[in-house]
């Protein structure tokens, strides 16, 4: 039967630095119907437990842009939600292809960026070869511009594209870059003023520090908007729930310009953002929003319409947690199969 919800097995991180970190993520799984996006983990009991995504949940508490209200309005809406999922598509790319440059350290902007992109559009039937062609030059630019950014701030990530859950915090997201960077800063590097006035005071001096931060990255080339600060802000406290050792300290948007002569990208800082001190009188707005739990079922419509036969047959309804724990228990017989064999 054909799903009206998308759904997935564990979310493994495309990178983990288990030994940087000294421990090992949990298993987080994902579940969408329609607009909204869920994450969920098993608890000690075994019961699954659903939390809205963090781009779900800052939809619903914040108001639309009115810059992307006029911008649908000038562009139509059928214009501009073909131009959103397409943009939507592009960036998912950019996002893989940054990954596989910090994994491996090197990436192939001919051969290997084309068979990226091919193998992509293989997947995602709605992506075609004329997009891809578009997206080449441009996706060049872009990762050129972050290899730049990397060897800037000597970037090292600590996980690429980790999706993490909270009960506690009560939602779940992918973070795409916690990692140890470099950045300079003002501070007390030990020199004073030869002459003057403050002649033997400190002096403070730019010098290079290592933070631990998370950077997300946007393809819009041109700003960065409030939804991008708070969901920075959950992203971060999300992190620091899972891996209190580790806390990020500093929060980071970048994204590539439209650049023609030298790699350039815009890079932001959102750690004081107002929704630092907000975020948890939004959460708990949204709780109110996802309390209601109609909105944990769905509906799977498939097989042979017969006009002779029952056509009930054809619609299956389930709740979230039935798939779950139908998911929990089929991976439990897989590891049952493993151990007989083992023996």
């Amino acid at each position: 039967m054909n799903n009206n919800f998308q759904e997935q097995e564990a979310l493994l991180a495309a990178y983990f630095d288990a030994e940087a970190l000294r421990s090992e993520p949990e298993a987080v799984y994902r579940i969408q119907k329609g607009g909204r996006r869920y994450y969920y983990r098993f608890t000690e009991s075994g019961d699954p437990d659903f939390l809205p995504s963090v781009t779900t949940l800052t939809k619903a508490v914040l108001p639309t842009s009115p810059w992307l209200i006029k911008w649908i309005g000038d562009m139509g809406t059928d214009r501009a939600e073909a131009y959103r999922d397409e943009r939507a598509h592009y960036g998912t790319v950019m996002h893989g292809l940054i990954a596989q440059l910090l994994i491996e350290r090197k990436l192939d902007l001919d051969e290997g960026l084309d068979l990226y992109c091919q193998q992509y559009a293989e997947r995602e039937l709605s992506v075609s070869e004329a997009m891809i062609e578009r997206w080449a030059p441009e996706l060049k630019k872009d990762i050129l511009a972050f290899a730049i950014f990397c060897q800037q701030h000597k970037v090292k990530p600590l996980a690429i594209e980790i999706s993490l859950a909270s009960s506690l915090l009560g939602y779940g997201g992918q973070l795409d870059l916690p990692c140890l960077m470099t950045i300079e800063e003002y501070g007390d590097n030990g020199e004073v003023y030869k002459s003057g006035a403050k002649k033997g005071e400190t002096k403070l001096t730019k010098a290079p520090v290592e933070i631990r931060a998370l950077i997300d990255f946007k393809s819009n080339r041109e700003n960065f908007y409030e939804e991008n600060e708070l969901q920075l802000i959950l992203y971060r406290e999300l992190w620091n729930e899972k891996f209190p050792g580790f806390p990020i300290e500093r929060v980071f948007n970048w994204s590539p310009k439209n650049w023609r002569t030298s790699p350039t990208f815009n890079f932001k800082e959102q750690t004081g953002s107002k929704f630092a001190e907000r975020y948890k009188i939004l959460l708990e707005l949204s709780r109110e929003e996802f309390r209601d739990n109609s909105m944990n079922h769905v509906q799977i419509i498939g097989g042979v319409v017969d006009l002779d036969g029952d056509l009930t047959q054809n619609i299956e309804a389930h709740s979230f947690e039935e798939i779950a724990r139908g998911r929990s228990e089929k991976k439990a017989d897989i590891t049952k199969n493993i151990e007989r064999a083992k023996k």
